[in-house]
């Protein structure tokens, strides 16, 4: 992992169908054993919306559940592998780092009948998962992306800088009468 205060040089960007989501250390993308995961968080809000996949995370069981339409694939935190509805495994598992679950974009999108692709942009790389009705090609969704990225990508170098910055004192203000102090009438 990443020291939270620096900026990665190379950074991995998660899009949703259509959006670029933010960019965080936390919920970046990164490769393990030869696969990309994703953070699970993806499947919520409006990329969930729009890739019809919700999930569901108990933490007390270390349990992970993505679902559309009747399928689930449920992954324990301390398996190297998912189960679906019918309990056939699915490899690899899922990987939780500082409180985030990763899951394998390739088994996610095999099983939900999903695309994903890795693009290689200006910045580093972009992780873009689409239901398979998206036309538009890899190249094509970068070039159209990339106003998109700038902006998350500066959002991010800004969250950083924050992080760098020193809290700034109160200010001291000047107190005025309590309780204890005498009535000092209008003159």
């Amino acid at each position: 992992a990443l020291p939270s205060a620096q900026a990665a040089d190379r950074v991995y960007f998660t899009a949703v169908s259509g959006y670029v989501l933010p960019l965080s250390d936390n919920t970046m993308p990164f490769w393990s054993g030869g696969y990309v995961y994703i953070a699970s968080s993806i499947f919520t809000g409006a990329a969930r919306e729009s890739l019809g996949i919700s999930q569901v995370f108990n933490s007390d069981q270390g349990r992970l559940v993505l679902y559309s339409g009747g399928r689930s694939l449920t992954y324990t935190l301390s398996a190297n592998c998912a189960l679906d509805n019918d309990g056939v495994a699915y490899y690899p598992g899922a990987i939780q780092r500082n409180g985030t679950v990763f899951v394998p974009a390739n088994t996610v999108s095999r099983y939900f009948d999903l695309v994903y692709s890795v693009i290689e942009v200006e910045r580093g790389s972009l992780v873009w998962l689409r239901p398979q009705s998206y036309t538009l090609s890899d190249k094509l969704y970068a070039d159209e992306a990339q106003y998109s990225m700038e902006s998350v990508y500066a959002a991010y170098l800004r969250a950083k800088e924050d992080a760098l910055q020193p809290e700034a004192p109160s200010p001291v203000l000047p107190s005025g009468p309590t309780t204890s102090d005498p009535y000092i009438p209008p003159a």
